[in-house]
């Protein structure tokens, strides 16, 4: 079955639109339509970070840099482009899948809450700092990753 066999049954552009989950105007164009449109993917566009890529591998094979490290070397080359297009690059979406898993454990959880302890026993306001840095980590992940973490 198709739109325009449908509209031919009697179904209202409104009734189309909900039974091929789109707006009714989109419906009515495919309904008018004399042939069924053909769609194709354009090719990605480039990006500002394509002329480094190498180089920030060739980086990444050296040491582990932080993508805000990264970004100021890159600066020092010439390059206009944004923190976001290098934290996409050097830190994957599997990335955050990954620790999204890790921290679904309670007892991960509890163990990365736990952490800054062994950092900060004595300076209570760098504790809450720290934890306060995890939790939004924790978050961020979350929302990435589109995995439900419950605390």
């Amino acid at each position: 079955m198709d739109i325009r066999s449908d509209f031919q049954k009697r179904l209202s552009y409104v009734e189309l639109g909900k039974k091929y989950h789109m707006d009714p105007r989109t419906a009515k164009r495919y309904a008018q339509s004399p042939e069924k449109p053909e769609y194709t993917l354009s090719e990605p566009k480039p990006t500002k970070m394509d002329p480094y890529k190498q180089i920030v591998d060739e980086w990444l094979a050296e040491a582990p840099y932080s993508a805000r490290r990264i970004l100021e070397k890159l600066r020092e080359m010439g390059f206009d482009g944004g923190c976001s297009i290098v934290k996409a690059y050097v830190y994957p979406p599997w990335l955050f899948q990954w620790l999204a898993a890790q921290l679904a454990c309670p007892r991960l959880l509890w163990f990365f809450l736990q952490l800054p302890l062994l950092f900060t026993p004595l300076c209570p306001t760098c504790h809450a700092a720290v934890i306060g840095l995890l939790i939004s980590l924790i978050v961020k992940v979350q929302v990435l990753s589109k995995m439900p973490i419950n605390f």
